[in-house]
């Protein structure tokens, strides 16, 4: 998998270092995920390709969460912790309601 040595919106050395690092961390955690049975393995696709494209998903994610609908009427919504289960959730399970 390409990890993006310095990404469009990192603005300085010190940003394109911590991205990098994130990158590294988040493709680590996927493939993780994915050797584990937690994210689906197309054994007809390209992997590294589906994991680039749940990396960007979660990037994406993690962006819009802080602003869901109501999150800004709930502190408690606002929570890193509640965030970040909001993301894994929806990333794991969809938007769709579910158990």
């Amino acid at each position: 998998m390409a990890l993006h040595p310095q990404p469009r919106h990192a603005h300085s050395e010190a940003a394109a270092a911590l991205w990098a690092e994130i990158d590294r961390y988040t493709v680590e955690l996927l493939t993780r995920a994915q050797s584990e049975g937690i994210l689906a393995a197309d054994a007809d696709a390209d992997a590294d390709a589906d994991l680039d494209w749940t990396r960007q998903v979660s990037y994406a994610l993690l962006s819009e969460a802080p602003n869901r609908p109501g999150t800004d009427q709930d502190p408690a919504a606002q929570a890193p912790d509640a965030l970040a289960a909001l993301v894994i959730d929806t990333l794991l399970h969809g938007a769709g309601p579910h158990d």
